[in-house]
């Protein structure tokens, strides 16, 4: 594998994609996953305004691997230059992006097609290949913005997720630091994306806190901002 995705991001062969991470976290692990989504999906929407200032240190006994992350992705974000809008993707289609998609929804699992894309995007060529024909005409240039601890791959695209148009997918990967962030930008005004994908954001959290087994402590979420939503998967280790 490239060595920019960091050996401890492959799930062992039990795990993979298709199991649910394991939520069974405390407050103080929950409280700075929560601010690495934030920070994340504030670099999605590539704002020139002065990052916000970072929060009060907790107890020594409350700094976890959750706080690492968080830590690296707000130090980017700050060093972060604004970055260029998106590439237009082709015409607006009817394409069903669940064939890409389908199990993000539902505790953060990756398909088979999605896990190929993703590790393929350090040759985009390649990942466009891991693609059926009807999704490589719903995807635009997928374009790479590329920081000291990461790498934005934003990827433009025109088609429906449960019946929600999506205008574009973002992997925040990380150079050997255990980063990994999916975010989803829906096209439709936010009362309709949260309509469908709030209860299924809800379920996932619940089952993901209720499992015993996942060791990935990975969160989930559905944020709003500007009239936008974005459904987050943060997969950092």
């Amino acid at each position: 594998m490239d060595d920019e995705f960091p050996r401890n991001l492959q799930p062992p062969p039990a795990m993979k994609t298709t199991q649910s991470p394991n939520f069974k976290i405390n407050d103080s692990i929950t409280r700075f996953s929560s601010l690495a989504l934030t920070l994340a999906a504030h670099l999605a929407l590539a704002e020139s305004a002065t990052p916000p200032e970072p929060p009060a240190a907790p107890p020594p006994a409350a700094i976890e691997a959750s706080e690492v992350v968080a830590t690296e992705i707000e130090a980017a974000v700050q060093q972060a230059p604004v970055q260029p809008a998106p590439v237009q993707p082709p015409a607006p289609s009817d394409v069903d992006l669940a064939t890409l998609l389908h199990g993000v929804e539902h505790q953060c699992q990756y398909n088979d097609m999605l896990e190929r894309f993703w590790r393929s995007l350090a040759n985009p060529e390649a990942a466009m290949r891991t693609l059926h024909p009807e999704l490589q005409g719903a995807i635009g240039a997928i374009q790479v913005t590329d920081q000291a601890d990461f790498r934005m791959y934003s990827i433009p695209v025109r088609g429906y997720w449960h019946k929600v148009p999506v205008s574009q997918i973002q992997f925040g990967l990380g150079k050997g630091n255990g980063i990994h962030v999916l975010l989803v930008e829906f096209a439709s005004p936010a009362t309709q994306a949260t309509e469908v994908f709030e209860p299924l954001v809800n379920r996932s959290k619940l089952v993901m806190a209720q499992d015993p087994d996942n060791t990935l402590q990975a969160t989930t979420d559905l944020i709003v901002d500007e009239g936008k939503a974005r459904l987050i998967c943060d997969l950092s280790t």
